[in-house]
């Protein structure tokens, strides 16, 4: 049996409500966290994306979670389509050269997630 390595969270949207309301989007990232423990994957390992596409009078917002070697090929496409508008718009895409790190106080807090609390 062929393991996972993608999950998708379509929600269709009237055009006439101007986008993505905040509350259906916190939502849809809250199920996608429960649908990825139900797979078996830490919510924090993939790389997420949102696509939208438009259909008639509605929009379909799709939430979209990919992990592992789909993970790995998503995050070089987008490398790739950065570098790609970078180098359309005339600035240097510098890929390999990343800043450094600030330095980090001796007991950081830990950053305060909205959603992904409840998994750790």
């Amino acid at each position: 049996m062929a393991k996972h390595n993608q999950a998708h969270l379509p929600r269709r949207i009237p055009k006439s409500q101007g986008g993505l309301p905040i509350s259906i989007k916190e939502q849809m990232e809250y199920y996608m966290g429960a649908k990825l423990l139900e797979v078996g994957v830490n919510p924090k390992e993939p790389f997420f994306s949102w696509s939208c596409e438009e259909e008639g009078d509605e929009q379909v917002w799709t939430y979209s979670a990919y992990w592992g070697e789909l993970k790995e090929e998503k995050l070089r496409e987008k490398a790739a389509k950065q570098a790609a508008k970078a180098q359309a718009t005339g600035k240097a895409a510098i890929a390999s050269v990343s800043a450094p790190e600030p330095p980090q106080a001796e007991n950081p807090e830990p950053p305060k997630r909205k959603f992904w609390n409840l998994f750790g």
